[in-house]
């Protein structure tokens, strides 16, 4: 999928046409925080938290069903991305553009140096292209769906404040419109990766169901790059980036066999620092051992250096 740089250019172009039409239109979910300006990971797991803190500060439990698209950028089927983007009123020639950009694709595999006949690409999107997130068009999955939800380009979640036993028949009916959903456009859930968590003290007995098939319950799930336990505790993501931190340090300490603080001060923000801010407005620590925890663990191999 690997594009020339005239293509990126081009791409560029109409992925700038294409998101300031949506942008101006009001077309794109507000639930969307992918491939959009003033949008990132950080914001979609702002408001996520946001919405599941205040319920747990009514004493009131949480489900969550973390969605998983199989193989989402290769199966998108062209003619229908294409019927889509015209209901969304982007026609003429930006439409035709986008249509000789997906059109006249094929593909080769080679096993053990025997090269396979090219056969033609009649879905997916080019990964890695600049126009491939945006053509990954799931903008429409969580209409009429009563359930909270959020959506990253592709990674999506659903989630409900669990209050009676008709919470969960009403979660598991949106989650059979999301199993509609997926057989119009032909972009199938793979259910074996789709998870639940029950967040909060709940009855943890009922099952959730996609296409039939029970989705297994997950103790830990890594959202967006932060590590997500049914306790709505920080601790397991703060000891994992501290580990992460502190596996840097002693990389470092490798690399660099005689490092002073100056070459650590230039090194220490982009390949240490990095992994534990991330997203640290999401999901900065509550209590104070966690902190001392992150600190201790960085500040093992480097002390003098890293407390500089």
């Amino acid at each position: 999928s690997l594009t020339s740089v005239p293509c990126k250019v081009f791409e560029k172009i109409f992925r700038n046409r294409i998101i300031d039409h949506l942008e101006a239109h009001n077309i794109l979910s507000i639930h969307q925080h992918g491939f959009r300006s003033n949008r990132s990971c950080l914001t979609q797991l702002l408001e996520y938290f946001l919405e599941v803190h205040n319920i747990l500060d009514k004493h009131d439990p949480v489900d969550v069903i973390y969605l998983d698209c199989k193989k989402a950028f290769d199966t998108v089927p062209h003619k229908r991305l294409l019927a889509k983007l015209q209901a969304y009123r982007i026609t003429g020639k930006v439409l035709k553009r986008i249509e000789c950009f997906l059109s006249d694709r094929s593909q080769q595999v080679i096993v053990k140096s025997i090269l396979s006949d090219s056969l033609p690409v009649w879905s997916g999107v080019p990964q890695g292209s600049i126009l491939g997130p945006i053509l990954f068009f799931i903008n429409d999955l969580l209409e009429g769906i009563t359930s909270s939800g959020k959506l990253f380009a592709d990674d999506s979640k659903l989630f409900r404040h669990i209050q009676s036993s008709a919470d969960r028949d009403i979660l598991q009916n949106d989650l059979t419109k999301l199993q509609e959903w997926s057989q119009k456009w032909l972009l199938q859930f793979n259910e074996t990766k789709c998870k639940v968590m029950h967040i909060g003290k709940q009855d943890t007995n009922y099952e959730y169901y996609i296409n039939n098939v029970p989705l297994s319950v997950t103790r830990e799930e890594k959202d967006l790059g932060i590590y997500v336990t049914p306790d709505w505790k920080s601790a397991t993501h703060v000891a994992k980036v501290a580990a992460k931190a502190n596996s840097m340090v002693g990389r470092i300490r490798h690399t660099f066999t005689n490092i002073n603080k100056e070459i650590f001060k230039v090194v220490y923000p982009s390949l240490v620092r990095s992994h534990m801010e991330f997203a640290l407005q999401a999901w900065s620590p509550q209590l104070k051992k966690y902190i001392l925890l992150s600190l201790k663990k960085s500040n093992k191999e480097q002390p003098d250096l890293y407390m500089s």
